[in-house]
């Protein structure tokens, strides 16, 4: 990569690191364009360069996060000697720990994102479901789960659980007090409604 590439990414991640901050800071709606570029010292033909919109870092930032999910998704997969219930515990742990860091910024990507993904967040997407699927096939074939129902579909019925426990947290429904144990009996009550007869 040469240097005028190198210096461009800089640009990029600056940009999407102090739209973090300023909406973690003063929210997404306070969190301008033009606060973006004063703080950068950066002119707004510059920020147009790399982004049209705002709604556009938002994209990239939720891009980086699910790119950070998937890759602890992976990791947690690959450790083949936990039950299921220890893979979802974990993974629930660390979701929580992640909009907490930053929960002002998790707020929004959950209610300010565009409904329809950006064609690089649905790939990232497409690989967390695999890795969920390889979990749930792994439990089916241990016994620790029912096998009558394909893996697809229970990694869909997971993701759609934990998704609705972070939207209900984003929107006010959960206390953040609460979340990382909401999560975690979500995906308890669904692994056992899974559970062999």
């Amino acid at each position: 990569m040469g240097l005028r590439e190198t210096k461009r990414r800089a640009l990029i991640q600056r940009i999407v690191e102090t739209t973090c901050e300023l909406i973690d800071e003063v929210g997404y709606e306070h969190a301008s364009i033009e606060a973006v570029v004063e703080r950068l010292q950066i002119s707004k033909p510059t920020f147009y360069r790399y982004f049209a919109s705002k709604a556009d870092v938002l994209a990239e930032i939720q891009y980086q996060w699910t790119q950070d999910w998937v890759t602890q998704l992976a990791s947690s997969a690959a450790e083949t000697s936990k039950p299921l219930s220890e893979h979802l515990t974990e993974l629930a742990r660390m979701t929580a720990r992640d909009l907490l860091a930053s929960p002002a910024l998790a707020r929004t990507l959950y209610l300010h994102s565009p409904t329809t993904s950006h064609e690089r967040i649905q790939e990232l997407e497409e690989r967390a479901g695999q890795q969920m699927t390889r979990l749930i096939s792994r439990a089916q074939e241990l016994g620790e789960i029912r096998a009558d129902l394909s893996a697809d579909l229970l990694a869909l019925v997971l993701d759609s659980t934990s998704v609705g426990v972070c939207y209900a947290w984003a929107s006010g429904d959960i206390e953040s007090s609460d979340l990382e144990a909401a999560l975690v009996a979500a995906l308890e009550v669904c692994v056992h409604g899974m559970a062999t007869s």
